[in-house]
Order: C-alpha cells, then structure tokens, then sequence
C-alpha cells in the first residue's frame, strides 16, 4: 500500500480537509504514474495505471505490446476488461482486495487480446492511499510469461500423457530420482507389489520383501534399482523374487535402466518389472514333463501335420535305433515298412479331424530294418487357439506280450492236445486195469494158471505204463519250478552201468558200447542223466526192429563230453527233427508202431537244458537216427560215478 505525497498540495494552499485537496492528490498520483512509465518502459516491463474509478488511467507502450491494444483502446477499460473470461471475476475480487488495502497483489494470469489469442503474465499490483486512506488507484507491472507457460503447459501435457502411457502398460513400472524416491508408478506395479508405497518417501522400489530364486533374502537397497542408481548402469539378467504383505510370491525379472540429463547427469531410473512366474511355472513343468519323457521306457514322438518329425525321446532311440539327430527333421516315414505306409496317411488324415488313435497295434521298421510290434496311441497337438498343428505318438514295444501271447495260445492248444491224448493214453491202461482186476475178481477160482499169469502180467504192465505217464508228466511241472542239484559225474561210467541195465531187461537186443575213457567229470545229476539215457535206449529199442542194433557212443567235445545213441529204425523226416522234443508231439508213423503221450522227449530236453546241456536228433547216413545230448566239464575235481 502507497501514500502519496501531498507537497505539491500544501505549496499551492491547500490541506487536508480543504477544498480541492483530493483533486489536487489524484492529480500529483496521475504525474507520479506518467514518470514511472517513463521509466519502466526502458525496462521491459508493462505498466498499467488503475484510477481510483477502477478504470485504467495510464499505459505504458510495454503493456500495449503485451495486452495488445493501443493507449486509447486501453485508457478507460477495467482490469475485468482485458482478463480471461474464466479469471474475470477473480479479477473483480482481487481489485475489490486492494482497494481494502489487502496485502499486494503477485499473481500470473491471462488476457485475452482482440485478436483472441492468450497472453499470460505475472502480475505485481499496489494500491495507492491518501494521507486519509482514500483509496486513488493502483499500480500493476506486467511481465509477459507466455513462452514459460505454454512451456510448463507443454510439460504438463507431456506429465500427463508419460502417467497415461504408464497406467496404460499391463508391464509393472516405476521411477524414482537420483536417490530411489519413488516418483511414479502404474496400477500393474501396485499389484505385482501387493501394496500401494508411497510416493517421494519409499525407496528403491515398492517391494514387501526380495528374495533370490534360490530363498535368500536380498536387502532393499541392494535390489537391482538401488545397483542401478549406484553404480549408474542397466542391470540385466537378475531374476529376483518379491514377496507381498499377504505372503504370496512372484517370480520378478526387472530392467531398471538409470535416466540422464542431456548433459549426462544421472536424475533417476526407470524400472520394468516383468513378472515371469507363471512363465517360470510353466518352465519347471516342461522340465519335469521333458524329464518325464525323456525317462520313458515307452517311445514318445511328436511330428507335424506333413508327418515331419519334431521331438524323439530316448525310448524312441532305444525302440527304433535311431538317434534324435538323425530322427528330427525326416518324415515318420522312415520307421514305417513299405506295405504299410497306407497306415501314416489314415493316421494323419484323422489327426487333421482332431481323432484319438488308442492302443493300435501295428508293426514298425528299426534302423537295422527288422520289425517290431508295436502298440501306438496317437493324440492331435493344438495350439492356443485349438488348431491342430500336429501329434504326438506312445509307441509300446508289444514284443513280448505277443510272444507271451503266441506261448499262451500254444499252451492252450497244448493243453486241448495234452487234455486228448492224456485221457486216451489214461483210458487204455485204465480200461486195461478195469477189466483184468473184475475178470480176477470175479472168476478167479476159474480160471486157468496159464490165463492168471498173462491177466497179472497185463495188469503189471498197464500200470507200469499208468506210472510212467504221470511221473513224466509231474517231472515236466517239476522241472518249471525246481532246479536240478548238479555234481561232478563220470560219464562213461554211468552209461556203461545203464547200458547194462538195459541189456539184462533186453536180452535179444543187440547192444554195442563205444566209451572214451576220460579222467575228466561233467556236470550233470547222475538220477536225470540215467533217465534221459533209459528213455533214448528204450525210443531206439520200441522204433527199430528186434533184430537191429542199438549203438551207444560216449566221446570228449570241446566244452565237454557227449552221448549218442544211434539205432536202424524207421529214421526220422525234417518235420520230426523240428518238433520232436514239442510237449505232446507223436509223428503219425509212431502213431502206427506203439502208443504213447508225446512226453518223453520234451522231458529230457528239460532235464538236459537244465543241466547247462544241448540235446539233438537227426537221421543216420543210412537208415535209423541219431539221438545225443552234451554236457559241460565239471569245474571242481570231485565226482561221482
């Protein structure tokens, strides 16, 4: 608030309370108004004079530049006049303030020229008092700011899009100064954080807690923005873990990146937090799913929609012989035999339809081009947006369930065929038995001596022969189960005991003995060894004639010793070599020279087999065969004999 003098008053007559007084005041502050301008126009600044009617009294040409109007045009205007419409009525208020002599006005405002455009200005006004407070008007200084606020108007804009642009990111973000105050950031970073930090007092960044991938925590101001900020450089390649207030965690991959001033002064970082936990989780179950597969007996394939292949576990290098480096790139194709290649265009022709192949059974080709029984289940692979871009095959290595399944029909047909014979080859002897022992029992007293004998000697025989069947038959389930205790065992010694056995039970039958002697043992179970002999002995004797002889031939071989026993039979044809040691098995010409169950055979290639030993039959160069089996050296110098 100003006084004005009133000297000039006083020399001319007249005071305070006299007549002309405030005139003669108004008067010497419209003069003080006329030097003031005078003065700072050479300043620069615009200088409006406002009379005690609120109206402009004086203008400097400054102010007519920055207002844009002529003295005239500006003389006799209200300050209301030249503002902005929305800052006119403030405008009243603030003249209203100084002429209650409020404290002075320093403001920016705007003015609208003629010419519509906007100019802004910082504006210092005072207001002028009488020695009696009248109120004679005011001053007002304009400095033109218009550059500076269409500046700080272009920041803001500029503010405002960048806040925009952040909230607009789904990616967590954040900034902070040159000391890691927190100056922005987005709602993605607030709910990756799980709290809202708060702005130019939390540091580095708004995390609860940080931990490394592996559990150990990492203090704030040594999480990747503080090193930033520190040591001012990007920070990369740093996964870190954060924790929420809730005690939920997100697996964090940041970008803090220092921000400079064009003169390279260091004013900040910006931070972008990636959250790569469900990238993480899907990364451990890959891991896990590829350990998986990889780890498979079974062989897991994937290939494309043109039958390329595209993944090739172990299993598949394991099943097919092929590497998955020669595997992957090269059609499917290639492990497909030639007659069945229609199977691959079926396969992906149902693929393209989105089908399932379960559990088909088919056959495939190894590098080494042998085939292999194989059970596939084939399932369509789609992408996001369910478009099946290819398949994935289990291929099963079903060799040995068809081989189990080949054993189990052959059992069953052996069991249909055992089932047959047995009860035939039972029935006779049985029948045999019957009808002696109720012939005996009921006409005993009549019948002859001579007659008795010959009953007796059938009934004997009969179950002799009822014996042989069933301890055959318990040997071969035995032999399944059991393992045969072996010894140290002379060999010429023990066929030279059972071949004079035999030859005291069969007198008229020529028998020869052809032994090498040998100090060296085998290993065998003597009590086995004799019955496969008697059994070789007894097929000679019951398959040749009486008058034919039987050879028995003991010799040393590389690994051990061997027994052949040759006869002049009715010999044997290429269809009995290859079935006669089969469980059940009777040619049709034994058929015609004796019964039997078709066991005794399959019973001593058990019992040798199990010994460590080979047995064999083949034809002699002229008539009869030849039946032989081998035995290994004992490796320990007792035996027995």
């Amino acid at each position: 608030m100003a006084e004005v003098s009133s000297e000039a008053a006083l020399r001319d007559g007249v005071g305070p309370g006299q007549p002309g007084w405030r005139l003669e005041t108004e008067a010497a502050f419209r003069r003080q108004g006329v030097l003031l301008e005078s003065l700072l126009d050479a300043t620069g600044l615009g200088f409006l004079q406002i009379d005690a009617a609120g109206k402009v009294a004086a203008a400097s040409g400054r102010a007519c530049e920055i207002l844009g109007r002529s003295r005239d045009g500006l003389i006799g205007l209200r300050p209301a006049d030249l503002a902005h419409p929305d800052e006119r009525e403030e405008t009243r208020k603030q003249l209203a303030g100084l002429r209650r002599g409020e404290a002075q006005l320093n403001v920016e405002k705007r003015y609208r020229r003629p010419d519509g455009s906007i100019v802004w200005t910082s504006t210092n006004a005072t207001a002028a008092f009488s020695a009696d407070g009248s109120f004679l008007g005011a001053v007002a200084l304009l400095t033109e700011i218009t550059d500076r606020k269409l500046l700080e108007e272009a920041r803001r804009e500029d503010e405002e899009r960048y806040r925009s642009l952040i909230e607009s990111i789904d990616v967590a973000l954040y900034t902070t100064d040159a000391e890691g105050r927190l100056l922005l950031f987005n709602d993605a970073a607030v709910e990756l954080w799980g709290r809202r930090p708060t702005v130019g007092v939390d540091y580095w960044c708004g995390s609860f807690r940080i931990f490394t991938p592996e559990g150990e925590s990492i203090p704030l101001d040594q999480c990747p923005m503080a090193i930033a900020l520190k040591e001012n450089r990007p920070v990369r390649g740093v996964d870190i873990v954060v924790e929420r207030p809730d005690g939920s965690r997100a697996h964090v991959l940041p970008h803090p990146t220092p921000l400079r001033s064009p003169d390279g002064r260091l004013v900040g970082a910006v931070n972008v937090l990636a959250d790569v936990t469900e990238l993480k989780r899907a990364e451990a179950d890959a891991y896990r799913l590829s350990a998986i597969v990889e780890s498979a007996d079974d062989a897991i394939v994937s290939k494309d929609l043109n039958g390329t292949i595209q993944s090739w576990n172990a299993g598949a290098e394991r099943l097919f012989g092929y590497g998955a480096e020669e595997a992957i790139g090269r059609s499917i194709r290639m492990i497909i035999p030639s007659d069945r290649q229609a199977e691959e265009d079926d396969i992906l022709l149902r693929i393209r339809r989105g089908e399932r192949l379960d559990h088909f059974e088919t056959v495939r080709q190894r590098k080494d081009g042998s085939l292999v029984p194989i059970s596939l289940t084939i399932s369509p692979i789609k992408d996001r947006s369910g478009r099946v871009i290819g398949a994935s095959k289990i291929a099963r290595d079903i060799s040995k369930w068809k081989e189990a399944e080949r054993a189990l029909e052959e059992a069953l047909r052996l069991k249909d065929q055992f089932f047959g014979l047995v009860s035939h080859e039972l029935r006779t002897p049985l029948s045999t038995i019957y009808g002696d022992s109720h012939l005996l029992r009921d006409r005993f007293d009549r019948i002859p001596d001579d007659d008795r004998r010959v009953l007796l000697d059938d009934l004997v025989s009969e179950a002799e022969r009822l014996q042989r069947i069933i301890e055959n038959l318990l040997l071969l389930t035995r032999l399944e189960v059991t393992p045969i205790e072996l010894e140290p065992t002379l060999l010429p010694a023990l066929v030279q005991r059972v071949v004079r056995s035999f030859q005291a039970r069969h007198p008229r039958r020529e028998i020869t003995l052809e032994a090498e002697a040998s100090a060296a043992p085998v290993l065998s179970n003597p009590v086995y060894i004799e019955m496969v002999l008697e059994n070789l002995l007894s097929n000679a004797a019951k398959y040749s004639g009486q008058e034919t002889p039987i050879a028995v031939i003991v010799r040393q071989a590389r690994e051990g010793a061997e027994v052949l026993v040759r006869d002049a039979g009715m010999g044997l044809t290429p269809d009995d070599i290859e079935r006669l040691f089969t469980p059940f098995y009777r040619s049709a010409r034994a058929r015609g020279f004796t019964t039997g169950v078709g066991v005794g055979l399959a019973v001593c290639k058990r019992v040798i087999e199990a010994q460590g030993g080979r047995i064999w039959a083949r034809p002699n160069a002229g008539p009869g065969a030849e039946f032989g089996f081998s035995l290994k050296w004992a490796p320990h110098p007792g035996f027995a004999v």
